[in-house]
């Protein structure tokens, strides 16, 4: 799928705070399975997902739509 979007979907959950996918996980409301195939590169995240991820990892709902490849 896509490792380069996982890999840094991962730097941006950290360098925000989230020592853990199941910390992100519980402030987002998205699954930790789901946080753990988007930084493995096995799913890239719908649309509805990044907007709910984009508020927990200071990053703009656009910039995580471009770098997903939406945009």
């Amino acid at each position: 799928m896509n490792s380069d979007f996982g890999k840094k979907f991962k730097r941006l959950r950290e360098t925000s705070g989230f020592e853990s996918q199941r910390s992100l996980s519980v402030s987002s409301g998205v699954s930790n399975a789901t946080i753990a195939r988007i930084e493995n590169g096995e799913r890239i995240p719908f649309p509805t997902t990044l907007k709910k991820l984009s508020k927990c990892l200071k990053v703009t709902y656009e910039e995580l739509m471009t770098a997903a490849g939406y945009l």
